[in-house]
């Protein structure tokens, strides 16, 4: 893993307030880790800080697991 896909779960546990390694990357966002679209978009937010760059809106609305929200920073960054 990492270390990217590490602090993406780090941001996300902490979100969720969970231990990092009950964050898993096929968890669904509101069904696992009881994080809203609220709190969903928080998370986001921090990432757009964290690495400069901008979400698309209307893909955010489709992030329901940690996955599609990693794979997006992922394209993003070509770094992962």
């Amino acid at each position: 893993m990492t270390d990217r896909i590490q602090e993406i779960k780090e941001l996300i546990a902490l979100s969720a307030g969970v231990s990092i390694t009950e964050v898993s990357i096929n968890d669904d966002f509101e069904e696992d880790l009881n994080i809203d679209g609220a709190e969903k978009s928080r998370i986001i937010a921090k990432l757009e800080e964290k690495y400069n760059f901008e979400f698309d809106e209307f893909k955010t609305d489709n992030f329901a697991t940690v996955s599609d929200l990693v794979d997006f920073v992922k394209d993003n960054l070509n770094e992962l």
